[in-house]
């Protein structure tokens, strides 16, 4: 492996809140019909920033809870750096950009409204401080053969373990 990272995203049946103004959930093989056209060719950016992809598509998984992802970074510029960035744990979010085809508008009278994704084109996935779906993160950096957790999701893994190892 070269310079890889490997994560979650987006979660599936989640709500996650968009920008204060709704709740969306994005249901399992949303991205199937975006993935099976053109999955190789879905760009890996820092901060949703189109001009300047950090990252190329080398797989996708859909699994029940959430679509995983597999990317090889750039080996220059901001790709090289936020590679570092994320191997250290100081980046560690995922984000989705698509665009809506079909959604389940069943509950928009509900406060706040709730919108299911049922099928949409993914855009592009991004690297983030902070994503809006808590799940969507990096699982996995490789380097010259070595899988290594993120550091933030070993952290805590560590934390839990300890934490309730006498439950």
């Amino acid at each position: 492996y070269k310079r890889q990272i490997e994560g979650r995203a987006t979660p599936y049946n989640t709500w996650t809140p968009i920008r204060n103004t709704f709740l969306e959930a994005i249901k399992p093989g949303t991205f199937k019909r975006s993935i099976d056209r053109r999955g190789a060719s879905i760009p890996l950016l820092w901060n949703h920033d189109q001009a300047a992809p950090v990252g190329k598509a080398l797989e996708w998984r859909d699994e029940p809870d959430g679509l995983y992802g597999l990317w090889q970074m750039d080996t220059r510029g901001k790709g090289a750096e936020l590679y570092d960035q994320v191997r250290e744990g100081f980046v560690t979010g995922l984000s989705i950009g698509f665009s809506p085809i079909k959604n389940d508008h069943d509950r928009v009278q509900e406060d706040p409204p709730r919108i299911t994704r049922v099928e949409a084109r993914l855009g592009e996935v991004s690297l983030v401080t902070v994503p809006a779906a808590e799940e969507a993160q990096v699982l996995h950096v490789r380097t010259r053969g070595l899988e290594v957790p993120a550091p933030r999701l070993a952290a805590a893994r560590r934390y839990y373990e300890t934490k309730f190892a006498n439950l």
